[in-house]
This record gives structure tokens, sequence and C-alpha cells, in this order.
């Protein structure tokens, strides 16, 4: 009889549940990470059972029974569908007794608590929030707003008095090991938007020669080195691709000539044809007649050696190709080149996380402060209170 339980009646009921199924499927369309009912099996509802010494597993209700999806499923028949809450429980307590609890999932649950009570969450809390606004407003289901609290975490510490060694994602960013807290408050937010330009450059660099550019403009020192060789590699390499670059064009050229003679052949050997069905075919070949014949036997042999001869050079040319592509100096330029490259993405996966950190993890921890914080850096409580002092809070409608 509770006011928590009037969304769970409505997906229980026979009469609403397959409106109220639509509506939360509708809801949570494109957010990711969240499942239609469909995928938990037929007559699926968004709440799980708890059943003491059994488990907790989705609730699916037909007409005239339930299952309930523990490790080991556990079932439930109806004389007829369910009209009300009432006869849903009646039926869960004869079977498991009086201590069953219904849990909502994570879109239900808000809808649920939020009928009788006020969530507190801090900004940006809860990525379930959207889909429970929506499936609220279009159900009618009528809860209590959100009370949404807005720190000044990192800002407060202007009011403090410590010196702070910063972790090593920090060092990098803030361009220190050490720096006293009034200065990391002044700092921090230029500190994440630099970040977060550092992450769109990164993102920028496609090719490995603009990456270790990159590192070499950056960092200098061992990728001063590094850039020198990488270049020196790819010169060296690029005067090896010429040579089989001129192998690659001259094999070209052979086939381009293969195509040349197969087309002239036959069309020799059509002029042959031809020849012979009108000058020497069932009657005594003229002199002139014989020599034209003659012209193209000999047409065709120097054609078939041609070919022969350019089919020869193929092979070798092809040959020579793989060999040079081959040898062990070249495949000691394409490893010594990889390597390279892969202390360049290594480096840039550092980089990432080092700018990850200080830049969405700055204001992630600014929006939720770790309780244990504050009495580390300030024993005083100064930052305490002007986290407090600085708080802002809004009410969010969840309907």
């Amino acid at each position: 009889g509770q006011p928590r339980f009037e969304l769970f009646e409505r997906f229980v009921v026979q009469g609403s549940r397959a409106e109220m199924c639509a509506a939360y499927n509708a809801s949570i369309r494109n957010h990711t990470g969240l499942y239609e009912l469909d995928r938990f099996g037929s007559g699926a509802i968004p709440f799980d059972l708890v059943i003491p010494k059994v488990g907790r597993g989705t609730i699916r209700i037909g007409k005239r029974g339930a299952v309930i999806l523990t490790k080991k499923p556990q079932f439930l028949s109806f004389k007829k569908p369910i009209e009300s809450l009432e006869e849903f429980v009646a039926v869960l307590e004869a079977k498991f007794g009086p201590n069953c609890a219904v849990v909502g999932k994570a879109v239900t649950l808000i809808g649920m608590l939020a009928k009788e009570f006020v969530f507190v969450f801090h900004e940006g809390a809860s990525g379930y929030v959207t889909a429970s606004r929506k499936l609220h407003e279009a159900i009618g289901h009528q809860v209590h707003p959100i009370l949404r609290v807005r720190y000044r975490t990192w800002d407060s510490l202007e009011k403090v008095c410590a010196w702070l060694k910063l972790p090593e994602p920090f060092r990098s960013a803030f361009g220190t090991q050490e720096l006293c807290s009034p200065s990391f408050a002044s700092r921090w937010r230029s500190v994440a938007d630099q970040s977060e330009a550092l992450l769109a450059r990164l993102g920028q660099l496609r090719k490995p020669t603009e990456l270790i550019a990159y590192l070499q403009e950056r960092s200098g020192g061992a990728w001063d080195t590094q850039a020198s060789e990488y270049r020196r590699l790819q010169s060296d390499l690029s005067a090896l691709r010429d040579n089989i670059a001129k192998k690659a064009d001259g094999r070209k050229a052979i086939y381009a000539r293969l195509r040349e003679i197969r087309a002239e052949w036959q069309a020799t050997e059509r002029a042959k044809g031809e020849q012979f069905r009108t000058e020497i075919f069932d009657r005594v070949a003229t002199e002139d007649a014989s020599a034209r014949r003659a012209a193209f036997v000999a047409t065709l042999e120097s054609l078939a050696a041609e070919r022969d001869e350019l089919r020869a050079t193929l092979a070798e040319l092809g040959a020579s190709q793989r060999a040079l592509a081959g040898e062990p100096t070249i495949l000691r330029i394409h490893e010594r080149r990889r390597e390279i490259e892969i202390e360049a993405e290594l480096r840039r996966l550092v980089l990432i996380r080092e700018a990850v950190i200080s830049s969405r993890g700055l204001h992630n921890a600014n929006r939720r402060p770790s309780a244990w914080w504050l009495p580390i850096v300030s024993p005083d409580g100064a930052w305490f209170n002007e986290v407090v002092r600085t708080a802002e809070a809004n009410w969010e409608k969840l309907c």
C-alpha cells in the first residue's frame, strides 16, 4: 500500500502492463547499456524480485503465471490474470514467504523511490535520470524532483593553506611536482582546458610521421634522436622503394606488351585463317598466296619468341623484386621503424591517459569530491567549510 509500489503495480496489472512496457522501451531507446524488455524474455517487466536464500532475478509475468529469473528460475501460477498488486503479492508470499523484496531496475528504481523520497544528486549524477524522466512523462507518473547539488571543490582550495604533492598524471599538465593549494585552485580549469585541447590534437595525428614530429616538438630530448633516426630510416626506405618501383614499372611495361602481343596474335590468326579460306582451301595456291601464308607464320613465330622472352624477363624481375624486398637490410629498417612507431603510440597512450585524468577527471572529481580528501588536506576544516559555503542547489523535475 506504500506509494513506492504504485509504479510497480502498473507494470504488474494485466490491463496496463502492455502500455507500460511499451512506454519503458520507448524511454530507454538510444540509451547505451539499457536493454528493451524483450531482451529478458517474453513478459519481462523492469523489476527484480529478491527471494531469501534463492537470489534475485527479473520478473516475467503472463496471464496465468510468472517466472523469476534467479540462477535457478522460480515459477508462479495464477488462476486468472493479475488485476491488482494485492493479488500478485498474495501469490508471491504463498510461494516464497513474506520477506521478498521488489527492486526496480535502474530506470524504474528512481520512479519507485522518488514517489516518497527526494534524491540528492551531485551535478551530472546518474545516467538514468533522462530515461526515467521520459518514462514518467509518458505515463503521467508524478514524483518528487531531484535536488541537484553543485560543488566548487577545487576552487574552494583557495581558502586552504597546504602544499600538494601532485600524483604522476597531473605533473606534466601542471608543469610541476608540487604546488600550493591556492595555485591549484586558480589553475585547474585552465589545465583542464589545455588537456582537452591536447586530446583533440592527439586525435588529429593520423600518420606516424605526424605523431613523431609532434612528440619531438613537445618533448625534445630523446625524441629528437628518435625523430632523426626515423627520418633517416624513411629516407633509406625511399631509395630502396625507388629501386623496387623501377622493377615494378618494368614488369608493368612487360605486362602491357604481353597484352599487345596477345591482341596481335589473335589478329594475325584471324587474318591467316581468312587468307587460307579465300586463297588456299580447295584450290591450287599461287606463289603469292603461299608467300603471304609464310609471312603470317613468320609473324606468329616472331610474336611467340618475343612473348617467351618477355615471360622469362618478367620472372627474373619478379624474383629480383622479391629478393630486394626481402633483403636483411630492408627487413631491419622496417623492424626498427616499426619499433619507433610503437614507442610513439605508447607515448601517445600515456599522454591521452594523463590528459583525460587532467581534464575530465578533474571536472568529475570537482562535481563529486571524495570525503576523505577534505580532512587530510585541511585538518582545520577550512576546505570543507568553503565547499559547503560555495555549494549551490536547485530542483530538477522528474516528470
